[in-house]
């Protein structure tokens, strides 16, 4: 289902490539799409979700059904007390939250893109309290072990977005205003549907207002330093979003596109295997079975690098082709394309780093230790602010690309001497043989793909159908050299699947 999501996701970002271009219209949605989406991973799906899953999982061991449900209930009516109000004055505040967070619109007073940030802001605060209730929904049911309902819920947003683009260029008016409304819309639907769907399993949920609840106090005992965590995390992309605001117009569409495509390997397995993986570590943890715990993380770091290292070489050499098909129609020019994949290569780099800060992040949180993480991120995100001061000026927006990787690969570093200190942890026998397998593995990939890549001026005259089939052969290719290296060095498909 995630993998479904991030394929639409690339379809509406397509689409808005396609209408809208790279313009301040662009820019300025995602800086008021921007802002919400950040109060959403700190009240939402970061801080609370991490605070929140280990306690559920420790009530589903040791509690009555009655008492777990009592339990959501109460944690859901605080958490919205505290939100509804953060978003009355989010609205109110909207013109300062732009100046602050970009300040480069506002400098820019002959741009429109500040007066329609503003505008848009007051559309997209909206999402902040439906997303939050389908952050603790989706938290239940993965601590049952359902996880396709919450994964594909994020579908909406992206079927909202396509809808309102499509319905923009339809009335002619090709007003950015209208992502903003679908951006809450959106919102609306995502919580009606996993709602439903719990209701359909005979959960019934409604808040309730209850702060001396024991579990409740717990979560928020855990959530102080872990939304400390996530601001530092937050902090880390708004600075990136301040710097280029300064930038000329459409560097900040540039930055969302590299993301978008880095994320896609990210959001399917980085952030997938840590959230199937937190409800059994978190188990492992609370029953001291060590074994179990180390083994799980053992799996967890592998699957890592077998996805990371080929994603890393298709995006670095497969990069510009990808641009050209998925982007390179409507508004969006072959410039857009190249100053994307500037920053595409700068950010690339960073994906294994990525990935390992999330699952690393993910087996501190499961022990209940939100503190260690939340230090190293506070340094990484020091770091990341003094390399985007140096790196802006000679590389412009790939310069902050470029500093978010290398800040990144510092705080995995980090994360993985404290865990080794902390747990005792000890890579097992087999890690020597796995990593000459992906060493020998990506550097057969390398060559593949070089060998094979085709000139721009080829590339851009060919039809859509046919870069995609191009595109897809490639991949198979290098997926087949992957599993011929593997199978050779003795891995089974066995040797993939979970040791749970």
């Amino acid at each position: 289902m995630t993998l479904i999501s991030r394929i639409m996701g690339f379809v509406r970002d397509m689409i808005i490539a396609i209408v809208f271009g790279a313009g301040a219209g662009v820019d300025a949605f995602l800086v008021a799409f921007k802002i919400p989406n950040t109060m959403r991973v700190l009240f939402a799906e970061g801080a609370f979700s991490q605070a929140f899953v280990p306690i559920l999982s420790d009530y589903q061991v040791n509690q009555s059904v009655a008492n777990i449900r009592l339990f959501v209930n109460r944690t859901l009516g605080n958490l919205l007390l505290v939100l509804l109000p953060l978003i009355v004055i989010m609205m109110l505040i909207a013109p300062l939250l732009i100046m602050v967070f970009a300040p480069g619109f506002y400098q820019d007073i002959s741009s429109e893109r500040y007066g329609l940030a503003v505008s848009m802001l007051h559309w997209t605060a909206g999402y902040l309290p439906c997303i939050a209730v389908v952050a603790l929904l989706s938290a239940v049911l993965n601590v049952q072990g359902s996880y396709g309902f919450p994964a594909s819920s994020p579908i909406w947003l992206n079927v909202s977005l396509i809808v309102a683009a499509i319905w923009s260029q339809w009335q002619g008016s090709l007003s950015t205003i209208v992502l903003a409304q679908g951006v809450f819309v959106a919102g609306l639907i995502q919580l009606c549907f996993l709602w439903l769907r719990l209701y359909w399993d005979h959960w019934v949920i409604v808040p309730h207002i209850h702060w001396s609840d024991p579990g409740v106090k717990q979560v928020l005992k855990l959530m102080g330093p872990v939304f400390l965590g996530a601001s530092v995390m937050q902090l880390n992309e708004l600075i990136d979003m301040l710097f280029a605001s300064f930038l000329p117009p459409g560097s900040v569409t540039w930055l969302y596109y590299t993301e978008r495509l880095v994320g896609f390997p990210l959001g399917i397995f980085g952030v997938t295997l840590a959230t199937v993986t937190l409800p059994h570590l978190s188990r492992g943890y609370i029953q001291q079975s060590w074994q179990s715990f180390h083994s799980i993380l053992h799996w967890a770091m592998q699957m890592i690098w077998i996805i990371a290292i080929p994603s890393t070489i298709v995006l670095c050499l497969l990069g510009k082709p990808l641009l050209v098909m998925l982007f390179h129609r409507g508004a969006f020019t072959l410039q857009d394309v190249q100053m994307v994949y500037n920053s595409l290569l700068a950010l690339s780099v960073g994906l294994p780093a990525f990935m390992l800060v999330k699952m690393l992040s993910t087996a501190f949180y499961a022990q209940q230790d939100v503190m260690t993480p939340v230090r190293i991120a506070i340094v990484s995100v020091a770091v990341n602010a003094v390399l985007n001061a140096v790196l802006v000026r000679p590389f412009a927006h790939a310069g902050l690309a470029l500093a978010t990787s290398l800040s990144a690969y510092l705080q995995a570093g980090w994360l993985w001497y404290r865990l080794k200190s902390k747990t005792e942890y000890q890579p097992m026998d087999s890690a020597r043989r796995f990593g000459w397998f992906i060493v020998l593995a990506g550097l057969i990939m390398i060559v593949l793909v070089w060998a094979n890549l085709p000139s721009m001026t080829t590339w851009c005259a060919q039809t859509p159908w046919s870069q995609i089939r191009f595109i897809f052969i490639i991949l198979g290719l290098g997926g087949l050299s992957y599993g011929t290296i593997a199978y050779s060095m003795g891995y089974r498909w066995r040797d993939l699947q979970g040791p749970w």
